[in-house]
C-alpha cells in the first residue's frame, strides 16, 4: 500500500485502479445473480469461456431459460447462500437491490471470490472491459468504468479495423 501511495504522489505515474488481466476460466466456477438484460449480458460474455456458470434468478429471462435447457448454465431460483460461493472464482452481482448486492459481495468475498457489482465500480474487485472478439485474438478496452460510451466507440473503431477472419490467421500462425 505504501508503494502505491508513493507512486500516486509521483507525477511520473498515473496509477490505474484496475489491473488489466485475462483470467483463466477453464474449470472455474462463475456465479451470476440477477434477472434481466444486465445479468444476461454478463452471462453471454462468460459463456464464451469454458467456465462453469450458475445463474441465480427469481424471474429468469427467456434467454436464461434457453441456456438452462441447453445445459449451458445451471439455473437456480432465489438468492445464493454462503455455501454456494465455495470454489467460485468470479461473481457478478446484478440484483436490482443494492442492499442484496452488498450482502452477496460480503458472502462471496468471504469464500475468496472476486466480485463485480454491476454499475458500481466502487464496489468491484474487477470490471469487465468492452471486448473485440476475433477468437483467439481478443482486444479488451477499459475506461475503469468512467466512460462506457467512449469504450463502445473505441470498440466499434477496432472492430472495423480488424478483419473478421483474424482468428483463423492467428490459429494458422500458432500451427507454425
Amino acid at each position: 500500500e505504501l508503494n502505491s501511495k508513493l507512486r500516486a504522489s509521483d507525477k511520473r505515474y498515473r496509477v490505474m485502479e484496475f489491473l488489466p488481466i485475462f483470467l483463466a476460466a477453464r474449470g472455474r466456477r462463475v456465479v451470476i445473480v440477477g434477472d434481466g438484460q444486465m445479468a444476461d449480458a454478463k452471462c453471454r460474455g462468460v459463456l464464451k469461456t469454458s467456465a462453469c456458470v450458475t445463474v441465480f434468478a427469481d424471474n429468469p429471462s427467456e434467454q436464461s431459460l434457453a441456456w438452462a435447457r441447453l445445459g449451458d448454465i445451471t439455473l437456480r431460483a432465489g438468492l445464493p447462500k454462503s455455501g454456494d460461493f465455495i470454489d467460485v472464482a468470479v461473481v457478478y452481482a446484478a440484483h436490482h437491490s443494492d442492499q442484496v448486492n452488498d450482502q452477496l459481495t460480503v458472502l462471496a468475498r468471504e469464500k475468496g471470490a472476486l466480485v463485480n457489482v454491476l454499475d458500481r465500480t466502487d464496489a468491484c474487485d474487477f470490471i469487465t472491459p468492452a471486448i473485440v472478439d476475433r477468437d483467439p485474438v481478443v482486444v479488451a478496452i477499459g475506461t475503469e468504468g468512467s466512460a462506457p460510451v467512449l469504450a463502445r466507440q473505441i470498440k466499434a473503431g477496432i472492430e472495423a479495423m480488424l478483419p473478421t477472419d483474424l482468428g483463423r490467421f492467428a490459429r494458422l500462425a500458432n500451427a507454425f
